[in-house]
């Protein structure tokens, strides 16, 4: 659903409701304990979010993604 895969991150391919605030473009990884993080090159952003939960959730990164997106989009 809009995600290609690249050596060791996923890409963002295109916009879906899998992940509404994502930026085409946009790579990253999540880890085991829901750690997580996402590069934004068109942007110049770098994120990490790092918990200690498992099963894995997307909380963190996903209540994130979109408060800082908005901050650096005009």
């Amino acid at each position: 659903m809009g995600t290609g895969f690249g050596l060791g991150f996923s890409v963002c391919t295109e916009v879906t409701s899998w992940d509404p605030a994502a930026q085409v473009g946009e790579y990253g990884w999540g880890g085991a304990a829901s750690t997580h993080y996402w590069v934004s090159p068109a942007d110049k952003l770098i994120v990490v979010t790092l918990e200690q939960i498992m099963p894995y959730q997307w909380d963190t990164e996903r209540g994130v993604k979109k408060i800082i997106y908005d901050a650096i989009q005009k």
